[in-house]
């Protein structure tokens, strides 16, 4: 078994910015939505319990300063 011994995956590939993602939808939804559900779904196939996902600082907005 190829992935013995495995028991994550971490998942930061993705396709940033939100202006872009308005002028190609689809390649942002293939990449950040499907490619992550075929990475869940192999996850699940081959009973790796874990999965990271880190997702992309235009989520957050702009940064903010911490309370001192």
């Amino acid at each position: 078994m190829p992935y013995k011994g495995t028991d994550a995956v971490v998942h930061l590939a993705a396709l940033d910015g939100v202006r872009p993602s308005m002028d190609r939808p689809f390649d942002y939804l293939a990449v950040n939505v499907t490619d992550a559900l075929r990475l869940l779904d192999h996850c699940r196939i081959h009973s790796i319990p874990h999965f990271v996902f880190a997702s992309l600082s235009s989520v957050y907005g702009p940064d903010t300063p911490l309370p001192g």
